[in-house]
């Protein structure tokens, strides 16, 4: 008996585990990675690694340890994206994202206003390629723990 109930604990934990790192609930609409460095250090990383992955920053303010990149395309649907970033003095950084579909003057379409990201697990959909796309990102900034949130 004890052994079953040590199977099913050590079941249940790594499965919720791998839904909080891996995958995000459906809507969530804010990223948490806790990188365990200062505020100052986890702000001057996560910018370095974002202008090396191919963004842009727009804005920048380092005493509030807050920035905003660019727009970037998304690998599918045609759309852009951005990323609005806050560190904490304790190094976790809080990712928004902001989506739209950009102007396309062939077809004199004026474009869309910007969107809230939210995860959705359906692959068909501009939601999810956006969050492909950021979670190689931050896969790629080190191996800290990621939450996601509702907000």
């Amino acid at each position: 008996m004890k052994y079953l109930i040590f199977f099913f604990l050590l079941f249940n934990f790594l499965i919720l585990d791998a839904q909080t790192k891996d995958q995000p609930f459906k809507n969530a609409n804010t990223i948490l990675i806790e990188t365990l460095l200062s505020g100052k250090d986890a702000f001057v990383s996560w910018g370095k690694h974002l202008g090396q992955n191919g963004f842009s920053i727009d804005k920048s303010d380092a005493n509030f340890f807050t920035l905003t990149t660019g727009t970037k395309d998304t690998e599918r649907f045609g759309d852009e994206y951005y990323l609005i970033c806050a560190v904490s003095d304790s190094g976790t950084i809080k990712i928004k994202i902001k989506w739209r579909k950009p102007p396309f003057e062939i077809i004199n379409f004026k474009g869309t206003e910007y969107f809230d990201w939210e995860y959705s697990p359906s692959k068909g959909n501009v939601n999810n390629s956006i969050f492909v796309s950021v979670s190689k990102l931050i896969n790629s900034f080190g191996s800290y723990a990621i939450k996601y949130l509702k907000e």
